[in-house]
């Protein structure tokens, strides 16, 4: 029963990961293509983190979702995002 459990857990922690690890490569991307400019979180999402479950992406985030085909966002079809509003 403990090793079930365990096992379960450490899979569900390579699943949590995984799932921090794609936002920091994205924001990586971002940045990478666009010099000019610095992504985080509120570059793609109304709230900054998304809830579990919830996009809550802004205008600009529907850009970058429209922009991806089979996990692989077409940085050359956006523009960088407009500057936040101070």
């Amino acid at each position: 029963m403990k090793k079930t459990a365990t096992a379960i857990l450490v899979a569900a922690s390579f699943v949590f990961a995984g799932a921090a690890f794609a936002t920091n490569d994205i924001q990586k991307e971002y940045n990478a293509n666009f010099a000019d400019a610095k992504g985080n979180c509120k570059t793609c999402h109304v709230d900054g983190k998304a809830k579990k479950g919830e996009a809550n992406l802004n205008a600009y985030g529907k850009e970058v979702a429209a922009a991806t085909k089979d996990k692989k966002i077409g940085w050359t079809k956006l523009k960088a995002a407009p500057a936040p509003k101070p």
